[in-house]
């Protein structure tokens, strides 16, 4: 396959009755890279989620930012709750770690993906095994909240794994009381946190 054809002769004998299906998670920025491997992994035979954030309006499209795209719009949290239920019906995700970046929201992913039992493979590998390594502690507190049914707390302060320090009845159901991580706040201070 050469010049973005596709060859007519392909061999698809590695594709199963029941396909795999895998979502991919990583940084909008990295949008090209999302596209190649979303072909890769077709062509892999898997089936394939990705992120729906494609615009391209001309002159508008120049005025927007590269990344957060969702945080631009408003709707950040209900692209992410999207990408969770991507991430329920399929078997694995594959975390596009271009030149070992793996921002807060793909961790997130990550340890809700884990939480699930779903297979997580790197783009590069030996940099997910160094990341995983790193942020061992903060996937811990993640996973553990998504395993026990809560959304896993961020830091109100830097957006780090946080702590969940009450869970309070409200007229919408259950919402937790999360506040700064142990590295922004070390004593525990007052526990002041927001209510999400």
């Amino acid at each position: 396959m050469t010049g973005g054809q596709v060859s007519k002769n392909l061999d698809w004998k590695h594709c199963t009755a029941t396909p795999r299906v895998v979502t991919l998670c990583g940084s909008t920025r990295f949008m090209d890279q999302f596209f190649k491997s979303g072909w890769a992994e077709t062509l892999a035979g898997r089936i394939v989620f990705s992120v729906g954030v494609v615009i391209d309006d001309g002159e508008a499209s120049a005025q927007l930012p590269n990344d957060h795209l969702g945080e631009h719009f408003g709707v950040k949290d209900l692209l992410d709750e999207v990408h969770f239920r991507k991430i329920d019906l399929s078997d694995e995700i594959l975390v596009l770690n271009l030149d070992g970046y793996v921002g807060k929201s793909t961790q997130r992913e990550m340890a809700y993906a884990m939480a699930q039992g779903k297979m997580v493979r790197f783009l590069e590998p030996e940099a997910g095994d160094d990341m995983l390594a790193a942020r061992y502690a903060d996937l811990k507190i993640q996973i553990d909240a998504f395993t026990e049914g809560r959304i896993a707390p961020l830091c109100v302060e830097c957006d780090d794994a946080g702590e969940v320090f009450d869970v309070v009845p409200t007229p919408d159901g259950p919402s937790e009381v999360h506040g700064p991580c142990p590295k922004c706040d070390p004593t525990g201070g007052a526990r002041q946190g927001e209510t999400l």
